[in-house]
């Protein structure tokens, strides 16, 4: 297509994308890494530049404040003005909420799934934050695996520890399930960022 043509759809796939207004002037140039996440900035400049259709996702984990969001947003800010690809974020708690009021519109329910499974790159973000409920881990397990069986690529953020020495109950496989860890562990690189919160080392405002 013409430049103005391609600018156009980018445009409106960056509309379309959901980036949270918190977020939408991070990029992987502003990210400003410490030492420590160093590799994580690594990572997800590789992931950006190389990106190819069906390729594995990345799952950010650590500490709060240490800037998975904004690594995850810029990937997808990237891939959207830079490479034409359609994407999405969703926030997990409000990816539940969305499709517990749909649950009495099939059709509604449906389409909202759908949606989420053919958009080439979703960023689901806070991976396992609130209740434990069963049905929570039906619907994210059922979306999961048809993005999986879809070879759809899918970036996570969650501030539960993957793994690793911390009591079984406090880690991300506690609050999703085995099997959806397992399909987890198959479809995402794990990236680790931990470190200080930079939001508490944020100026307030009077």
């Amino acid at each position: 297509p013409c430049t103005c043509v391609a600018l156009r759809t980018r445009v409106r796939f960056f509309n379309e994308a959901m980036l949270p207004a918190r977020y939408l002037s991070a990029t992987l140039e502003n990210f400003k890494p410490a030492t420590y996440q160093r590799p994580a900035h690594h990572a997800a400049y590789s992931f950006a530049r190389e990106f190819v259709e069906g390729r594995r996702g990345l799952l950010f984990y650590g500490n709060c404040g240490t800037g998975k969001t904004h690594l995850g947003v810029a990937i997808l800010r990237h891939l959207i003005a830079r490479r034409g690809v359609r994407a999405r974020f969703i926030e997990f708690k409000h990816l539940i909420a969305d499709l517990r009021e749909s649950f009495s519109d099939v059709g509604r329910a449906s389409t909202l799934m759908r949606q989420l499974v053919d958009v080439p790159v979703l960023l689901i973000d806070e991976l396992g934050k609130g209740a434990r409920r069963e049905w929570e881990q039906d619907v994210l397990d059922e979306l999961i695996s048809r993005r999986y069986n879809a070879r759809r690529t899918t970036l996570f953020t969650t501030n539960f520890p993957v793994g690793g020495n911390e009591p079984a109950n406090e880690t991300l496989e506690a609050r999703i399930g085995a099997r959806i860890q397992s399909r987890l562990d198959e479809m995402c690189d794990k990236v680790v960022l931990n470190g200080e919160d930079q939001r508490r080392k944020q100026p307030r405002s009077a």
